[in-house]
Formats: C-alpha cells, sequence, structure tokens
C-alpha cells in the first residue's frame, strides 16, 4: 500500500535522495587499502592525485592542497569515537613548512578545511621552526582556531596515530605517547579526511580503524563503558589532568604521581610547611658540641647529673638514646660505643669518632631539650 502512495516521479525522485544520503556508520569502521584498483572504490577524492599504493592509500599534491574521505560515498561518524590510523611522509619539502598533513575530522561536509561551510578539526603535522609538531585547530565555518599543539620536540612525526573523542575531551596519541588533550566539546560526528598540503607533499595512509565511543566520561558521574569504575576511578580516566590529585605536603606520599613527595615536590616546595626554618642539626654522643666524640662527651652528663657540672652544650646530643631526658644511660652509650664495639647513638647517629657534616642531621623527636650550641660542622 506504501507503493501506491507515490505519485508519478516519486520512486526515482526517493532513489536520488537515497543515493545522496550521508551514511551514518554505525558498526566499527576497517580500511586496509588492500585491493587492486583506483582510490574511488575506497574514498571521496575531493582534490589532488590519490592512488592505492602496495596496499596503502597515497595522495599528492602539486598545486592546491589534496583531500580524501573515508567511504564513497562519504561516511559519517558517531559522535564520540577512537580513530587509530597509520600515516607517513614519503617525501620532505623543501621549503618553510616541510611536511605538512593530516586529517580532518567531525566534519561537517567532506570539502576542505578553509571552505566557509565546513565546521570540524583539523589535525596537522607541520616541519615550520615556529610551530613545529602537532596541532588541533577547531575549524568553525572554515575559521581557524588553534585549541591544541604537542611532539614539539620530536624531530620527526609519529606513524601510529590514535584520536579518542569523548562528550567533553579529544585526545590525540602518537606512537602510543599522549601528545595532545583538550577540553573542547564544540563539534562531534561527522566525515574524516586525509589531506596534504600543496607544496608537492606525497603523504601515505593505512590501516584506518574507526570505532563507536565506548570510553568512560570522566565528568558525568556514570560508569559510560560499563567496567564498574565511574569518572576518575576510571582507568580511563586516571592520567587525566582533572583526575590527578594535588599533592599534600606533610603525609610522606607522592600524591600527584609526579615521582617527588611532599617538601621534594614543586607543588608543596614554596608552602610555609617547606620553607619554615629547620631545626638545629646535631650528631648524638657530641655533648660539647666540638665535632668530634670522645671520653669528655661521655663524661659531661655525669658531672652534669651527679656533681652539679654545667649542662651540656647540645642537650639533644647528650641524650644519646633519644629518651627526652639525661640520664647516665647516656653516658654508658658513648663509652660502650667508643671503647668496645656498643651500638652507636640514636640518629642522628655518627659514622665515625670524628664524624663528618654528613653526619648531621635534626633531632625528629619532639621533647624539651634542644640544642644550645650546634657543632660548627653541623652549622
Amino acid at each position: 500500500m506504501l507503493c501506491e502512495s507515490f505519485k508519478p516521479g516519486s520512486i526515482s525522485l526517493f532513489i536520488v535522495l537515497l543515493m545522496a544520503t550521508t551514511w551514518v556508520f554505525p558498526q566499527p569502521f576497517e580500511e586496509t587499502f588492500d585491493v587492486q584498483g583506483g582510490a574511488d572504490e575506497l574514498v571521496s577524492v575531493h582534490s589532488g592525485n590519490w592512488n592505492i599504493v602496495n596496499g596503502t592509500l597515497q595522495g599528492s599534491s602539486a598545486g592546491g592542497e589534496t583531500w580524501a574521505w573515508m567511504g564513497n560515498p562519504a561516511i559519517e561518524f558517531a559522535p564520540t569515537f577512537e580513530a587509530t590510523f597509520d600515516m607517513e611522509f614519503i617525501n620532505i619539502p623543501g621549503d618553510g613548512i616541510g611536511r605538512h598533513g593530516g586529517i580532518m575530522f567531525c566534519a561537517t561536509s567532506p570539502t576542505q578545511r578553509y571552505d566557509a561551510g565546513t565546521s570540524g578539526y583539523e589535525l596537522d603535522w607541520i616541519d615550520r621552526p615556529d610551530d613545529h609538531g602537532l596541532r588541533l585547530v577547531r575549524v568553525d565555518s572554515g575559521a581557524h582556531t588553534f585549541i591544541g599543539s604537542g611532539a614539539s620536540d620530536l624531530p620527526d612525526p609519529p606513524t601510529e596515530w590514535q584520536i579518542s573523542i569523548d562528550d567533553e575531551f579529544i585526545q590525540v596519541w602518537g606512537d602510543g605517547e599522549l601528545l595532545i588533550e583538550v577540553q573542547d566539546g564544540t563539534h562531534r560526528s561527522g566525515h574524516i579526511g586525509c589531506w596534504a598540503y600543496l607544496n608537492g607533499q606525497s603523504v601515505s595512509y593505512d590501516n584506518f580503524l574507526l570505532e563507536s565511543g565506548g570510553g568512560e566520561n570522566c565528568t558525568n558521574d556514570r560508569d559510560d563503558d560499563g567496567d564498574g569504575d565511574v569518572d576518575c576511578d576510571d582507568e580511563d580516566c586516571m592520567d587525566r589532568e582533572l583526575c590527578i590529585p594535588t599533592e599534600l605536603c606533610d603525609n610522606g606520599i607522592d600524591d600527584d604521581r609526579d615521582g617527588a613527595a611532599d617538601c621534594d615536590d614543586s607543588d608543596c616546595s614554596e608552602t610555609d610547611i617547606c620553607t619554615a626554618p629547620a631545626g638545629p642539626r646535631l650528631v648524638r654522643g657530641d655533648a660539647n658540641s666540638d665535632g668530634s666524640i670522645n671520653l669528655t662527651d661521655g663524661v659531661i652528663p655525669l658531672l652534669y647529673l651527679f656533681s652539679g657540672g654545667t649542662e651540656p652544650a647540645c642537650m639533644d646530643s647528650a641524650d644519646t638514646n633519644d629518651t627526652g631526658a639525661i640520664e647516665i644511660t647516656d653516658a654508658i652509650i658513648v663509652f660502650g660505643w667508643l671503647f668496645s664495639g656498643g651500638n652507636a647513638p640514636a640518629p642522628p647517629s655518627p659514622t665515625s669518632a670524628g664524624y663528618l657534616g654528613t653526619d648531621c642531621g635534626e633531632d625528629l623527636t619532639a621533647d624539651g631539650l634542644g640544642c644550645a650550641s650546634e657543632a660548627v660542622l653541623c652549622e
């Protein structure tokens, strides 16, 4: 009965509209270019010369940018996806721009990046010294806004590329390394095309794999990928800047996972807790702070305790067992260590009777003794 509703010419019009439809590809798209024949069978050529050579898609340009879009007709891909592909520059142009080419994704139409009606994102490599490396550009009706860059320290472009898109973030990986991450949700879904600049570029593309997004959105309080973890607890998000915790400066833990903890971390080095003046530096056993440990250092605590002798120059040093009090045991420890191979005084401990400045340290035990006079070696 549906067919009866068509008026003369309707079927022809329907077929024309159907053929002109841009297809949204709901399943993974994979293309390795392992075919014989022209590139037109697999891609929509917009400009330039494109051929299948040795199982790769190769494009060249001598008088204008060369553009080819995945699928023929060009396929419109899902709003969120992961794309992996190989790209290799076959030659290195000798001008000031050098190797320059890349891809455009989430494009509203399969034309080229400067067309007034085109929006999306453009990712490219360029050899130009002042902006060498990868560049990520948002295209809004042909107008370009740079939103990310990376790999400026790499002499050559990566070969294996990956682009991951979720509701808010775009990540660009090269040869397994995260090179660009930006928060920009302006454009989602659209066409994906390859291109190269007009200075005699020859570029090879291969191993395109595009899969609908199944990654974790790190800010929506949902388990998007169904792995049981949500947002920053998900391994997909743990290395994103918004999920890396700040360094706590007094807990002995490398909270932000940058290899440094507490006051050794640059995030803490200027804080009050890390810039407070250090306490006196000392070596246990040097009761008179003369820079060495000998018989006198055992006698001084005994005279102080039993004969009304003067207070040790550094009470914390005379407290050889770190009990927080001067007692006969402190003298016994000094004598035993010096003359009968006994244990050394408590930390900061001497390595020898004529100790070094590197032996000096702070008394980390809270007590009321203090150190009125530090040894010159420890100042």
